[in-house]
């Protein structure tokens, strides 16, 4: 049977491979190649997005012929493997949020992908590229094991740091009861919600049901003005309270993580930390998390809730948060340091 123009005798067979950690940001991202191509005729290059949460067969078809593939590693993964039955013409592959696709949840599958794609590959070699905003020591260790030897390293501004056109501010709260009555206060100071005010908030919360518990009783004050948005949400939902978010139809979004990497969303002004992560991923949660403001010189505030009782405090993450702090050069009251203090105090006399 003759090869049928524009699409691989293999079938799913890209010419260049982007991944990245979550479906909303491999969404952005084909939306993003498709504006680099939009000089090319569209027969000349098929752009496809594979991520889950839609229908495998779907994504299946259009992944035919794809000359660019972005997608989640999961989807990827499922519908790349049965299609490699000799070599592979794949010249590119990209690591979006490289620190996140290198940790313990992306690297076994991750590394397979590329392994899989470079047997087939042969000697021919590939051209590989990481990127993200933090960049730890351990994971540019582990990228020699995906980069030749002799890769390229380019940095744009400093590494590791917030963004230094947000505003860093810290809320100190006793308990979590304090915490819920900050966060009217808060979104009340910056106009959030109010009637003429075109201001928008994305406030962070660590786990689904308190983004699920917060969006209802803000839904109380705020009425249709906040939406919310996690894990366990359809893709439709997800994509849905984005649009709702990104166009100021809501002009508030309460979120997990899966909002803090990547997304590029409009004229965000405010980012409020309900929630600090654990300490093992606080500061480079809270580098992306407060990135989603302050974008492309427009100037953004980051309000961060500290709390200093209670089974979830954040007493341990108060050193970082002060380094963080440093960096951007913002103001850093003393009751923070008395609390970072007393906790290297309190550490020292229990060991």
């Amino acid at each position: 049977m003759d090869a049928i123009p524009g699409v691989s005798v293999i079938g799913i067979d890209p010419r260049a491979l982007i991944m990245a950690p979550t479906r909303e940001l491999a969404i952005q991202l084909a939306k993003e190649c498709l504006k680099l191509c939009r000089g090319f005729d569209s027969n000349d290059i098929k752009i496809c997005n594979l991520y889950g949460g839609t229908k495998r067969t779907t994504q299946r078809c259009e992944a035919f012929g794809a000359d660019i593939i972005v997608g989640t590693p999961g989807r990827v993964a499922d519908l790349l493997f049965p299609q490699y039955i000799g070599r592979t013409r794949c010249d590119y592959i990209v690591l979006d949020e490289a620190d996140r696709m290198l940790d313990d949840g992306f690297e076994e599958i991750n590394r397979l992908i590329i392994e899989k794609i470079q047997k087939m590959r042969g000697p021919k070699p590939i051209s590989k590229v990481l990127t993200s905003a933090t960049f730890p020591v351990e994971i540019q260790k582990f990228a020699t094991n995906i980069l030749r030897r002799d890769y390229m390293y380019a940095q744009c501004g400093i590494l590791n740091a917030p963004s230094a056109s947000v505003t860093q501010e810290v809320v100190h709260v006793d308990d979590l009861n304090e915490k819920y009555d900050e966060l009217d206060l808060v979104l009340q100071k910056y106009n959030i919600g109010t009637e003429g005010s075109t201001a928008k908030a994305l406030i962070f919360a660590n786990t689904k049901w308190k983004v699920d518990y917060l969006g209802c009783l803000l839904s109380d004050t705020l009425g249709e003005a906040c939406t919310t948005m996690h894990g366990d949400r359809s893709q439709e939902q997800r994509e849905f309270a984005l649009t709702l978010f990104a166009t100021s139809t809501s002009p508030v979004l309460v979120a997990t993580n899966v909002a803090a990497r990547g997304l590029d969303i409009p004229a965000v002004d405010l980012i409020i930390n309900f929630d600090c992560s654990d300490k093992e991923y606080f500061h480079d949660d809270y580098i992306h998390r407060i990135g989603r403001t302050g974008r492309v010189g427009r100037p953004g505030t980051a309000v961060t809730f500290v709390q200093e009782n209670g089974k979830h405090n954040d007493k341990k993450k108060t050193g970082i948060l002060i380094e963080l702090m440093k960096v951007g050069n913002a103001k850093i009251p003393d009751w923070l340091r008395d609390m970072a203090e007393n906790m290297v105090r309190n550490l020292e006399e229990f060991t």
